[in-house]
């Protein structure tokens, strides 16, 4: 007759299994707080981009987002950062919005003194986020405008940048933030012509549905999502911010239009990272 278990020894592995499960909690917390935001993966996509001319295929988008320097670990770790999009030497860096938080005087002198790290064959550009406009920044001393301006970074506020290679066109639209800015998104769509290729620039994801409505943009590149930040096994997120539900992370296609959520640099309100590494996206476009 097989003997029965000891209660005791019952207790005692009920123990050692608490305290194991302890143990591992209290390890996944340093590890996200102390590794995994700092642990940036470069993402490398190819995108068949609609109506790209062949003197366009190839061409290179490095596109990073929600910085928040003003928060956790970004103040020490976004010069590194800089250094490391450039050295994928892409033809376009693109910024996608929310570059602070809650900014202070030191927010703006720091941009400027940082932002000309990012070099690219044919210029560094970028649109505001939820962030930057709800902020007030320009009131309490961070112009962000200036600091793009003052390090060569082109703002595209509802505006469009057209490349030109052998008469061949591709345009680089950008929005302002379609949330809390002064978006035109109109005024956006009327300078690209039928037929021609042209990549969007927006912050907040789930405003996708609208910008395939017309089939102007063959992509759209946002952030905002943070994809999340804390996550479970897999990348699935537990919580994403308003405009973000729709497209977390990743790469989708909306009738025809490529849109990719990229998981940003920084943190915001909990400054940890877990299964959702830090990102920046680099981009190839194909001609069909």
């Amino acid at each position: 007759m097989p003997a029965e278990k000891s209660p005791l020894m019952t207790r005692r592995h009920f123990m050692r299994g608490a305290i194991g499960v302890g143990l591992v909690g209290l390890g996944s917390s340093a590890w996200a707080g102390r590794v995994e935001p700092f642990w940036t993966q470069t993402t490398h996509l190819d995108i068949n981009l609609r109506h790209l001319p062949r003197e366009f295929d190839g061409f290179t988008i490095a596109q990073i987002t929600d910085i928040h320097v003003d928060e956790g670990q970004m103040r020490s770790h976004f010069p590194l950062i800089c250094d490391r999009v450039t050295s994928l030497k892409p033809d376009i860096i693109v910024i996608t919005g929310d570059f602070i938080t809650s900014p202070t005087r030191w927010t703006q002198a720091y941009y400027e003194r940082n932002l000309h790290r990012l070099k690219a064959r044919e210029g560094v550009y970028g649109v505001r986020g939820n962030h930057d406009v709800r902020s007030g920044a320009n009131a309490r001393g961070c112009n962000m405008q200036l600091a793009m301006k003052a390090t060569g970074i082109k703002e595209l506020f509802n505006k469009v940048h057209t490349f030109e290679r052998d008469g061949a066109k591709l345009h680089l639209c950008g929005v302002d933030d379609p949330w809390l800015g002064s978006p035109d998104i109109d005024k956006v769509e009327a300078q690209v012509g039928d037929g021609e290729a042209a990549v969007l620039l927006a912050h907040e994801p789930d405003y996708a549905l609208e910008y395939a409505q017309n089939k102007k943009f063959g992509l759209v590149l946002s952030g905002h999502s943070h994809g999340g930040q804390i996550c479970l096994p897999g990348g699935i997120p537990i919580h994403v911010p308003p405009r973000s539900e729709r497209f977390p992370r990743g790469l989708y296609q909306t009738d025809g239009m490529w849109h990719y959520t990229n998981r940003g640099l920084g943190t915001i309100a909990i400054h940890k990272r877990f299964f959702c590494r830090p990102e920046i996206a680099l981009i190839r476009l194909k001609a069909a």
